[in-house]
């Protein structure tokens, strides 16, 4: 309920039409009503035709003209709800690819993906329908006041009920508070465990992982359903009270409207008159009840997506933007601590990279060297101390003028879902022909495999690159890296998984970019490279990868 409140409150000129034509259902909606008890009281008791013809023609108006605001009231609710999910999925995703990777960092793949997805499923509950219904709640009293003018003691009973029915639907929420936070870790640990199974599906199968893996699931699966059913127990005992407190209520007027009418103070047109208003009155409210499971879910999921995207900062875009780059790079006391590690990765480093000098990282694996260079392109922020391009610090720079100035190959490359094309294109941030692009992909060995590959550059990249061959792979992101042509190139193990023809092209590659006065970083261990390059950084075992 919560969250229906606060998508009405962000869009107020759309609450107020709403409300507006939920007002002209609710208000239109008493004409049946007054219909029974006239027909009742005076066509029945006169017997003028022209009474009831004009009763009729009255409220068949009247339920003509509900119908139109029920419409409206379901488009202007479809209108808000959709303009409310889009907002939400855009903007939560947006934040996924714009925010800190250290941010990203601390929580499971798993889990964000659990967010995204449960987001969008939680669309269903908030929709248009539900947002329609809930908007008459604050018209029950609307019909509580008529039946008071009908017979004030009718009105106590319906006011009673309601009360009731409103404690049904508070009780069950709390009550459901624990639940759904199970459900919401349980699911996270299913998709963990499924995410496993898909990405990992070599390993299973050879290292014999599936007995632990069906382990785990099993037991994640029971947790789950015994989960599901209390969920289920909880919101079905919950639509039941509602049912049996609205039954009750029924009875309740009956009974005293009947007292009431055997001592002549109500009549028997205004007893079932005021029955039907009860009855309207008390739907909304057992609307509610019925939705209570529902609703916490989809609090649950929003408020977890909401306490996301108040803890990250999406990447600014604005900075400074020199007007040339020479290529140089200071390390100024650099540290990197993760927070879960007690030692850092990387602790007060300082070194000073010439314009067009080439210089190595080495150290055994998981001593920093990848995030070393993470950290030179400014995908990571250090802990403390600065990286200055041509003495400026690297997160004062514009983010977009910084990328065009570096080229950055991986050790792991990845690919965005498209064609090769749409890859090429996006890196570049603006046209490129077919000629500039075989170029880029002949340059660094890829021109082959892109002629001889029947889609070409409308190969279609789905599984983030990983259908390609991995020196394939490695070629194609070396070209991407190449995009950019900044004075400055970061390469992340450029040898690593290619043969020996792939091995040449990347050492023609670097020998000719040194010519060009680049200033190349390259975290390697091939001896070649090493026996090039004017420096070497070496980082010790400290703690992680």
């Amino acid at each position: 309920m919560k969250i229906v409140l606060e998508r009405l409150r962000r869009n107020p000129p759309a609450m107020m039409r709403l409300l507006f034509a939920a007002l002209m259902v609710n208000v239109l909606g008493i004409a049946s009503s007054l219909y029974m008890i006239h027909v009742l009281n005076r066509y029945i008791v006169y017997g003028v035709s022209s009474t009831l013809v004009t009763l009729t023609v009255g409220v068949m108006l009247a339920i003509v003209g509900e119908y139109a605001f029920r419409v409206m009231r379901l488009q202007l609710a479809a209108e808000i709800s959709q303009n409310e999910d889009l907002r939400t999925s855009v903007g939560l995703y947006g934040l996924l690819l714009t925010a800190p990777l250290e941010a990203l960092r601390r929580r499971p793949a798993e889990e964000l993906d659990a967010m995204v997805r449960g987001v969008d499923q939680e669309a269903n509950t908030l929709g248009a329908a539900n947002m329609a219904a809930l908007s008459d709640l604050p018209f029950v009293v609307l019909f509580v006041l008529i039946i008071a003018l009908l017979a004030p003691p009718l009105a106590w009973v319906t006011a009673g009920v309601m009360g009731m029915l409103v404690i049904t639907g508070w009780h069950g929420q709390k009550r459901m508070a624990q639940p759904v936070r199970q459900w919401r870790e349980v699911n996270q640990r299913l998709a963990a465990l499924l995410a496993t199974a898909l990405r990992a599906a070599e390993s299973v199968r050879h290292f014999r992982g599936q007995g632990l893996l069906m382990e785990r699931w099993g037991a994640v699966a029971h947790e789950a359903a015994l989960v599901r059913h209390e969920l289920i127990r909880l919101g079905s005992t919950m639509t039941a009270r509602a049912q049996t407190v609205q039954a009750v209520g029924g009875v309740g007027v009956i009974a005293v409207g009947a007292l009431m009418i055997v001592d002549g103070s109500l009549d028997v047109g205004s007893l079932i008159g005021a029955n039907i208003l009860a009855n309207r009155a008390f739907a909304p409210l057992g609307r509610l009840a019925s939705l209570a499971e529902a609703f916490k879910k989809a609090e649950a999921t929003m408020t977890q997506a909401q306490t996301f995207a108040r803890s990250v900062e999406a990447e600014p875009e604005i900075g400074s933007t020199p007007e040339s780059c020479r290529g140089q790079v200071q390390l100024r006391q650099l540290t990197l601590h993760w927070p879960e590690r007690p030692i850092p990765l990387i602790a007060s480093l300082s070194r000073n990279i010439a314009p067009g000098s080439i210089c190595v990282i080495t150290g055994p694996n998981g001593s920093g060297k990848s995030t070393l260079l993470h950290l030179m392109a400014g995908l990571l922020n250090p802990t403390s101390g600065q990286i200055l391009l041509d003495g400026i610090d690297l997160r004062q720079l514009a983010p977009g003028w910084r990328r065009r100035q570096i080229g950055f190959l991986p050790q792991e490359p990845t690919f965005l879902a498209g064609t090769l094309r749409e890859n090429f294109l996006a890196a570049a941030g603006g046209p490129m022909s077919e000629t500039q692009l075989r170029a880029l992909l002949t340059r660094a060995g890829a021109g082959r495999f892109l002629a001889e590959h029947p889609a070409g550059l409308e190969l279609m990249l789905s599984h983030d690159g990983k259908e390609v061959p991995p020196g394939i792979r490695r070629r194609l992101a070396l070209a991407r890296a190449l995009i950019a042509d900044g004075p400055l190139v970061l390469l992340d193990e450029p040898t690593v998984g290619l043969d020996r023809e792939g091995t040449g092209v990347i050492y023609t590659l670097l020998i000719a970019l040194a010519k060009q006065g680049k200033t190349l970083i390259i975290a390697t261990h091939d001896e070649n490279i090493l026996q090039g390059a004017g420096q070497r950084i070496e980082l010790g075992q400290q703690g992680g990868g």
